[in-house]
């Protein structure tokens, strides 16, 4: 089901209608698959690339967990206040409903990606990380897109709010943490 959601943006509609208010158990636990298994694959990444980094020990998984997981907490509640002051509920809860099937997918996906991260030979492993950000970066992207599509009524009506909302919850993130790694590695 999750599958047939993220390929038909129907299926995805009929799947967040089926689901009501609440969020279904097997939703809740392919999301904490999917924390669980980015948080595995960044430490792996981190640790491939960079062995003498300060957060390449393994007592920094559960750091790296909590940064993962706190990132989404901060989207998901920055979208719930959204969702209060501006009177758009059906699009904001439809978004954070794909925002958490297409990331319940990529779980699935770095599951096995993980184990040949961790078992492969270096170089092979390395060479599995960047076609596992490729992966990432794909999802991401088909995610913005399916996003863009829920939004493109509001954005005809409201093209500034949604521009800062762009800046602010998709972009600055990425932004800062990339700004974080070049001055921890001296870039």
């Amino acid at each position: 089901k999750v599958y047939r959601s993220f390929s038909n943006h129907n299926i995805l509609r009929l799947s967040y209608r089926e689901q009501g208010s609440g969020i279904a158990f097997p939703y809740l636990f392919l999301y904490t698959l999917f924390f669980i298994n980015m948080s595995i694959f960044s430490f792996l990444g981190l640790t491939k690339f960079f062995p003498n980094h300060i957060l390449a020990t393994p007592t920094s998984l559960l750091q790296i967990g909590g940064i993962v997981a706190g990132a989404y907490l901060v989207k998901h509640l920055i979208l719930n206040f959204l969702n209060y002051v501006f009177s758009v509920k059906q699009e904001l809860s439809l978004y954070n409903f794909t925002i958490m099937i297409f990331n319940n997918l990529l779980g699935i996906v770095l599951v096995p990606l993980n184990f040949a991260i961790a078992f492969a030979y270096p170089s092979l492993a390395k060479s599995l990380i960047i076609i596992g950000l490729i992966v990432i970066s794909l999802v991401f992207l088909f995610r913005a897109l399916r996003s863009f599509l829920l939004a493109m009524k509001l954005f005809s009506f409201h093209k500034f709010h949604f521009f800062i909302y762009l800046c602010a919850v998709e972009l600055a993130p990425v932004l800062v943490l990339i700004k974080y790694l070049m001055i921890e590695n001296g870039i």
